[in-house]
């Protein structure tokens, strides 16, 4: 009991110490400083004052509903209190490294969880976009707990972690569309944890993919009565498609010096200006086609360009390091210093394990699934680092966990060894 309430108490330290690291590291006066976060303001002003959500941004495109609606609820209690914001966003990323920690523990065991929950706690990324109006933090809490309660339904058959990670995966998807790729590859997994037969595998997955669409339907419905056609969440699916497919962003990813990337990024932004200024008045309809034929143009008239283009994205998306354009040298190596060895150890380990059986297939698999589908949808779109690490991230650090764990328990039994070997001789 006494050792039992000993690790308790380790816990909530690094609990606190964790929120503490989270709420020191930014200024509220920085919280939006990115352009994404204008409106997701913008939309909780709205929301709060007249009870409707706005039908674009700055873009032509509609944002995913949850975000704003979180931040309207706490605009609510305090109006654009910006460090109530950070101090929720802090308290659900420490809630975040405790879920890591747990389906670490629930995968391995509980040294591997601990250590996993340690680099989640000094992730310098967690930390960072807790001080922002963006929807990592809440998209990743979501999640990240969708997946730890499918991994408790797998342990226990108890239906009601089902219906869980169904509700949150949904929630998660109301936060960010990706969330929806996922759903058919987890009602495969579903599957693969085969145990009462295939009906009661039907059943389950019939149970996830309802409670799914439950939390999904009204939104949609909303959309169609405001837009007169089908849009499951949002509309910016031609423009994502856009930005990832056309002729500067080659040029972008092939600049060799800080001024060139900044002088071809200033040129797609001008670019993208005046096709907003074009498809503003258009149709939802309309305003797709014509992003969309642009990028299909450009895969058409250039196709080697384009699977460059793709080979690209894919380092772009799994960089270890942030982009030396964008940050300071020091920024590019503390960020090497972190991401280089989470990265490769969780590879490593994801291959071993699937490879030596150590651990229970259905969950290799379902870490498959997320490192597949987390890494194909954006290597179609726009990609940069920020897009891999509330999804792939968290896994990586869980596996690398494990890595260190091992490393850890050989050189204490090497430093042991020794010990007892001098005081025997």
């Amino acid at each position: 009991m006494l050792e039992m309430a000993i690790k308790k108490y380790y816990i909530w330290i690094g609990l606190i110490a964790a929120f503490i690291l989270r709420i020191g590291f930014s200024s509220t006066t920085d919280i939006l400083a990115f352009g994404d976060t204008g409106d997701y303001n913008t939309a909780a002003i709205q929301i709060v004052q007249t009870c409707t959500y706005p039908l674009k941004g700055d873009l032509v495109f509609f944002r995913p509903p949850l975000y704003p609606l979180f931040l309207a609820i706490l605009y609510k209690i305090s109006f654009q209190n910006f460090l109530l914001v950070k101090i929720v966003q802090a308290v659900i990323n420490v809630l975040t490294c405790f879920f890591i920690m747990r389906i670490a523990q629930k995968i391995f065991d509980k040294r591997t969880g601990y250590i996993a929950f340690m680099l989640a706690a000094i992730n310098p990324f967690f930390i960072y976009w807790t001080g922002f109006l963006q929807t990592e933090t809440l998209f990743m809490f979501l999640f990240i707990a969708s997946i730890f309660s499918l991994v408790l339904f797998d342990r226990t058959d108890l239906k009601r972690y089902l219906i869980l990670s169904a509700f949150l995966l949904a929630l998660s998807a109301l936060t960010r569309p990706v969330a929806v790729l996922f759903v058919p590859f987890l009602i495969i997994y579903l599957f693969i944890r085969i145990r009462k037969g295939y009906r009661s595998c039907i059943k389950d997955a019939a149970i996830f993919t309802l409670c799914f669409m439950c939390i999904i339907a009204p939104w949609t419905i909303r959309n169609y009565k405001v837009y007169k056609e089908f849009i499951l969440i949002n509309n910016s699916g031609g423009g994502n498609f856009f930005a990832g497919n056309n002729p500067v962003l080659v040029k972008i990813l092939s600049s060799k010096t800080k001024q060139e990337y900044k002088q071809h990024t200033k040129e797609f932004l001008e670019w993208a200006d005046n096709l907003l200024n074009e498809v503003k008045n258009f149709s939802n309809r309309d305003m797709q086609n014509r992003y969309f034929k642009i990028a299909f143009d450009f895969i058409r008239e250039n196709p080697k360009t384009w699977i460059w283009l793709r080979w690209k994205n894919f380092l772009e998306l799994w960089r270890p390091y942030v982009n030396p354009f964008v940050y300071s040298k020091n920024m590019v190596i503390l960020s090497f210093v972190y991401l280089f060895p989470i990265i490769f150890l969780g590879l490593f380990e994801v291959i071993r394990q699937s490879l030596i059986k150590e651990i229970r297939f259905p969950d290799i698999f379902l870490v498959f699934i997320v490192l597949a589908v987390g890494t194909s949808q954006f290597l179609i779109t726009e990609t940069m680092i920020r897009y891999r690490i509330p999804i792939i991230d968290p896994f990586l650090i869980i596996f690398s966990s494990h890595v260190f764990c091992f490393l850890s328990y050989t050189r204490l039994d090497f430093f042991l060894r020794r010990v007892l070997y001098r005081r025997h001789r």
